[in-house]
């Protein structure tokens, strides 16, 4: 699994041909259960791969006493904050059937380059948004994904 902070000088550039069927946007610390219910709803409409991408994030007052009571350093608030999106992503990724092959990843925010990039690029068929953005990065995430002719499917409760 990578962690992104951002397009990693080694990383491809992913390719229509890369087309992996289906990716499942989680946030990071979300209620698996709750997801995982969402996600069963889906179905068959899974198809037999699926990627689990967790987008980490904080409550930005919560950032801001972190960082302001100077127990955290802002490195270590974003490094914390895309630890538990990888871990949400892991668990997420072991909570699905067994006849899927699943792979997994976290992203440093919504608008990450490469997140973006893989919606742009048609890497997936389809992605489902489990968890509702804000609508300024609803808007870039819904163009990229209109750019690449990615289907992109709203599940947020």
């Amino acid at each position: 699994m990578r962690l992104h902070r951002q397009l990693p000088t080694d990383c491809p550039v992913p390719r229509p041909s890369l087309c992996t069927g289906t990716a499942i946007v989680v946030r990071g610390g979300s209620d698996l259960e709750q997801v995982l219910g969402c996600t069963e709803a889906l179905g068959s409409a899974l198809g037999g791969s699926v990627t689990v991408i967790a987008i980490a994030s904080m409550h930005w007052m919560v950032r801001s006493g972190a960082i302001g009571t100077g127990l955290m350093t802002v490195d270590a608030v974003e490094e914390a904050v895309l630890q538990e999106a990888a871990a949400t992503a892991r668990r997420l990724a072991t909570m699905l059937p067994q006849h899927l092959e699943v792979r997994h990843v976290a992203f440093s925010g919504w608008n990450a380059p490469i997140f973006v990039g893989t919606l742009r690029t048609h890497t997936f068929d389809t992605v489902y948004l489990i968890c509702r953005p804000g609508w300024r990065n609803q808007l870039a995430i819904s163009r990229a994904a209109q750019q690449g002719g990615t289907r992109l499917i709203c599940r947020a409760q």
